[in-house]
């Protein structure tokens, strides 16, 4: 093998080294790397936290999570329901299973019940066919919205990480093949 062979080998190597563990843990550009979570001073400094309240009554604490346009924490009148705390988080994603959303729920109202966690099913679509609004709950404080992805979002994101190690893989076949010739 020639020098300059060598030394194209151990660049290709380097590269694909440092390219695996990216693609792997989904960054997509090693060259230009997200920027670090900036620094505040609450108790969510790395979450995001939204206030949709007008100061004026009482509010409550909501957690919205999944596939959803931002989520995080948020603090909205204690009359918001479930569709408008979707709307105001810019809405489900594409990938959204609108069809079993879940309300992970503390039950605070009995002392026999006192710490009991519910969770209640809220199916959207059936919403959004019907526009019955009394389907929709009144959030309560403490409330945690779980909004899953379809399988397909699944299969789609693990077809995309086949597809770069196959990338990879072939990169290194390459290598290999022009480095004996």
């Amino acid at each position: 093998m020639g020098f300059l062979q060598n030394i194209r080998l151990r660049a290709i190597t380097a590269i694909v080294s440092l390219a695996v563990p990216l693609l792997v843990l989904g960054q997509t550009d090693p060259f230009n790397p997200p920027a670090p979570p900036q620094a505040d001073n609450s108790n969510y400094s790395n979450a995001a936290a939204f206030v949709f309240s007008s100061g004026e009554g009482i509010n409550i604490e909501v957690g919205l999570w999944g596939h959803i346009g931002k989520p995080g924490l948020y603090r909205v009148p204690h009359t918001t329901d479930l569709v408008s705390l979707i709307s105001l988080a810019g809405g489900p994603q594409e990938s959204a299973r609108l069809n079993e959303i879940r309300i992970l729920r503390v039950v605070r109202n009995t002392p026999e019940a006192e710490g009991e966690q519910r969770i209640l099913i809220v199916d959207l679509e059936t919403f959004i066919e019907t526009g019955r609004r009394e389907d929709i709950p009144i959030l309560q404080p403490g409330d945690v919205i779980v909004i899953s992805g379809s399988i397909y979002m699944v299969f789609k994101d693990f077809l995309g990480i086949v597809r770069d190690m196959a990338l990879i893989l072939n990169t290194i076949y390459l290598i290999d093949r022009i480095s004996k010739e």
